[in-house]
């Protein structure tokens, strides 16, 4: 039983023999409200709230079929850009070694 004649010293030992951690920074009053409030053995309360239900399923195939979709969108776009990227000039060094052949 926990009374507020008790140390500090005494509610923390109270407190770890009733295996409650994370105790040794807490003050007398919060000691004292934590062992009288007995948590531990209080009931669930049942809560009425809406749980999540999963959305529908989305086949596999599906989600592949946009991958391709998406990935084939942004090659043509890249492929474009490209496009327009003008040719590398023919360097000198390589005419003369044409000339060569």
């Amino acid at each position: 039983m926990v009374h507020i004649n008790m140390t500090v010293v005494a509610l923390k030992a109270e407190a770890k023999a009733r295996g409650l951690i994370r105790c040794s920074k807490l003050r007398k009053a919060e000691l004292i409200w934590l062992l009288n409030a007995n948590i531990m053995n209080a009931p669930v309360p049942d809560l009425k709230v809406q749980t999540l239900a999963p959305s529908r399923y989305v086949p596999t195939s599906k989600v592949q079929e946009i991958y391709d979709k998406t990935k084939f969108a942004i090659n043509k776009f890249a492929d474009w850009i490209i496009s327009f990227v003008p040719p590398e000039p023919k360097r000198i060094v390589n005419e003369g070694l044409d000339a060569l052949k």
